[in-house]
């Protein structure tokens, strides 16, 4: 349905390096200790950055967290191969 409406692309991959990504976790807690919130946020890993190649491009993450797990849940269900 997404891929119909052309809001997906799928497009080859490209001859530079891809920078990997991970999840960072954290806790929020309140004055007494206890656990207020979760939180989660996605980050580049800088250190694979290359000076000249991909060093002076960024990117940010702009998706809610709902369109991240509908992309999740359409690649679980069209077994799409792992990056």
């Amino acid at each position: 349905m997404l891929f119909d409406r052309g809001t997906f692309n799928i497009v080859a991959k490209p001859q530079a390096a891809i920078i990997d990504s991970k999840l960072v976790f954290k806790r929020k807690r309140d004055a007494d200790g206890a656990i207020t919130m979760y939180k989660a946020r996605m980050v580049a890993r800088g250190c694979r950055q290359r000076a000249g190649v991909d060093f002076e491009d960024s990117y940010a993450s702009t998706a809610k967290s709902a369109s991240w797990r509908m992309i999740l849940a359409i690649a679980t269900a069209y077994k799409w191969p792992q990056a």
